[in-house]
């Protein structure tokens, strides 16, 4: 059975699973099967949507994940059907523009994306000795064509002087490690993302807390298996549009 085309169990199959109780070796067997697949995913992104008079939605963590009745490293899907959460934006939506509109949403309140930002000027295809800064106002609306380095030295234009991800023992800013880190890398790009996503939106799947504990941890629950990267941006992916 392949994670995506693994169907959805049944609200009393699911009950079931959640408290350990499963009455035939046919249930058994299709939770122990169920359990095998290292990711655990809905079999796609409609099942997501509640249709609760707004946008798609997304579950939260004890949505998708419950302790396996008899191995405690293994986990299985429960019901999709417990509720529904707001889709959050993408890291590429939270990524600064270079060119045209920088920002295409605005920033949680507290969280700065740069400080200052200071860059030579490149007029007709050319580096010119021209100075421009720009400094965080709180407006994300005014902000246009911000390059990510400065032409003049190759080097950050001054997005690291914004805030950093409490939990990380990175040194680079939220911006700075939206504008390197690509989907294919370590999964820093997609906790930016939901991090941002969380204090942004209280409705969101995860809180600020939550999207700590992920990172910290690997697990979407306590007591929950420890997630490979790949299963964790797996996850958030399903957490915004």
């Amino acid at each position: 059975m392949t994670t995506s085309n693994r169907q959805d169990l049944e609200p009393e199959q699911n009950s079931e699973v959640a408290t350990g109780k499963t009455h035939s070796p046919t249930r058994r067997r299709l939770i122990q099967g169920a359990s095998a697949a290292p990711v655990l995913l809905v079999s796609g992104r409609s099942a997501l949507a509640c249709n609760p008079d707004m946008d798609k939605c997304a579950l939260s963590p004890m949505a998708w994940m419950s302790i396996h009745p008899k191995k405690k490293d293994q986990t299985v899907a429960v019901s999709h059907n417990v509720g529904c959460n707001f889709m959050g934006k993408s890291p590429g939506y939270w990524t600064p523009n270079k060119t045209g509109k920088t920002f295409q949403g605005p920033w949680p309140m507290g969280i700065k994306p740069f400080n200052q930002l200071k860059w030579h000027e490149i007029q007709g295809g050319s580096c010119t000795s021209t100075v421009k800064t720009a400094t965080w106002g709180g407006d994300y609306t005014v902000y246009s064509d911000l390059p990510h380095n400065d032409c003049a030295t190759g080097k950050d234009a001054g997005w690291n002087s914004g805030d950093k991800l409490p939990f990380f023992s990175d040194s680079r800013s939220i911006s700075r490690i939206l504008i390197e880190e690509t989907a294919s890398q370590n999964i820093k790009w997609h906790i930016c993302a939901a991090y941002l996503n969380a204090l942004t939106w209280p409705e969101y799947a995860l809180t600020p807390s939550e999207v700590e504990q992920l990172y910290l941890t690997r697990k979407l629950v306590p007591g929950g298996r420890t997630l490979y990267d790949s299963e964790i941006k797996a996850f958030l992916d399903q957490t915004w549009l």
